[in-house]
Formats: C-alpha cells, sequence, structure tokens
C-alpha cells in the first residue's frame, strides 16, 4: 500500500494520520492525531506543531522526545474547537508538524495535517462519529474511532461493539467475540457524557473496516468506516 503524508531526511522520517475531530475539553472529549517519527534508537528529537494544535502530553505547542530501542516514537496532538468553529461538519483545519534531531535542523521534516470535524450519525442513539486514519502498519501506530451519543436520548448505554477486519486490533484491548478468522470484536466503554473512542492498530498495510454497533438496544445504530494502515517509511 503506497504510503502517504511521509517526509524524510537522512535522519528521520515522519508520518501523520489525518481527520482527527476537533477537540472539545469542556465537554472531556480529546480526538487526536498522530505522529511517527523513526530514525536511529536513542536520537533526541525536537517536534512542533502550528497554531491552534499542542501535543497531548504537556499542552504545548512543542515537544521533546527520545527514539526508542525500535528507533520510533510516536507522538499526540489536537487541535481545540474554537468560539467560531461550526459545531458539527465544520471546514477542515490544516495544522503544520514539524521535526528534527536536536541540534540539527537542517534535517528538518515537516507535514500538513488535517484535523476536521464530527460526522453526523443518523442513527437512533449514536449521535456523531469521527476518526483518524492513515496511520503507520508496525503494531504501535493507531488510527482512532471517536463515538458521541445523542444527549437527548435516556438509555443505560455503556459501551458499543466495534468489529474490526484484516487482522487489526484495539490497542490494549482483550477482544470479545472473533466471528471469523481475521475479524475480532471489541467492547469500547462510554464515558458519563456520552463519548466513546478506541485506538486500533495493525501490523501489516491493509485498509481496515471498522463496524460500531450498541449491543444494549436492538435500535440498529450502525456507523461504518474504513481506517488505512499504511507501509512503514522505507518499506
Amino acid at each position: 500500500m503506497k504510503q502517504i503524508n511521509t517526509a524524510s531526511t537522512n535522519g528521520i522520517s515522519l508520518s501523520c494520520t489525518q481527520g482527527a475531530p476537533l477537540a472539545t475539553p469542556a465537554l472531556g472529549r480529546f480526538p487526536s492525531n498522530t505522529a511517527t517519527l523513526v530514525g536511529d534508537p536513542g536520537t533526541s528529537i525536537y517536534a512542533s506543531v502550528s497554531y491552534p494544535a499542542v501535543f497531548d502530553k504537556g499542552d504545548q505547542p512543542d515537544a521533546f522526545v527520545t527514539l526508542d530501542r525500535s528507533g520510533r516514537a510516536v507522538l499526540r496532538f489536537r487541535s481545540d474547537a474554537l468560539a467560531s468553529d461550526k459545531p458539527i461538519d465544520a471546514d477542515l483545519r490544516a495544522v503544520s508538524m514539524a521535526a528534527y534531531p536536536e541540534y540539527r535542523p537542517d534535517q528538518l521534516v515537516s507535514a500538513t495535517v488535517i484535523f476536521g470535524n464530527y460526522r453526523i450519525a443518523a442513527q437512533p442513539n449514536i449521535w456523531c462519529y469521527g476518526y483518524a486514519t492513515g496511520a503507520v502498519a508496525d503494531g504501535v501506530s493507531p488510527c482512532s474511532i471517536y463515538v458521541v451519543l445523542d444527549k437527548e436520548i435516556n438509555k443505560p448505554l455503556k459501551t458499543f461493539n466495534l468489529s474490526l477486519d484484516n487482522g487489526a486490533r484495539v490497542a490494549g484491548a482483550a477482544p470479545v467475540a472473533s466471528p471469523e478468522p481475521g475479524t475480532t470484536v471489541y467492547s469500547i466503554p462510554f464515558s458519563s457524557n456520552g463519548f466513546g473512542a478506541a485506538d486500533i492498530v495493525c501490523d501489516v498495510p491493509a485498509t481496515v473496516r471498522g463496524v460500531v454497533t450498541l449491543p444494549d438496544t436492538n435500535d440498529g445504530d450502525i456507523v461504518v468506516v474504513k481506517l488505512m494502515f499504511l507501509a512503514r517509511p522505507g518499506a
């Protein structure tokens, strides 16, 4: 599968996901895109994102990170909704993500990263959803799915089921079912305000079909998304 949104120099490479919804911290919703940095193990990297975006860790627009033993680091960053933004189906927002090995700005890599907003689900109980796609297929870098329940419903909906194919899995979770080879189902909790999020990883380049359903109701809610996992830089 073709690699997209990747930049590289002789020092490091950078790959970013696209499409995460804008964050609304006041409502406890923190969708994010991710950046995967690859280079020599132990390399100290300076990274930055342009306004209005910040890294999840530290809530700042810049960060230092050290590549692990595998020569990789994954950074999450978000862009908060502004007062002028539409709450749903807002225009896309582009921010810049840049990084270089410490003291080596000549090895700068950068990418333009898109944030969007939630999509209306037109379902009985699911109000809207969003997702970030285009992660590196390294078993560590995640695509993400975000689901928001209709705040007007008065039902005890505590979880959603997420079915994944092509060997993809929810990071840090065990499947609750495996209806056929290569397909697994996970149970994802909603927060008290009806927000649910799942990080999905995959070991091989693939287009993964994610199907969201609600196990605690027979209303027939269903949301389907396609997530792209891309070849590792240099593969």
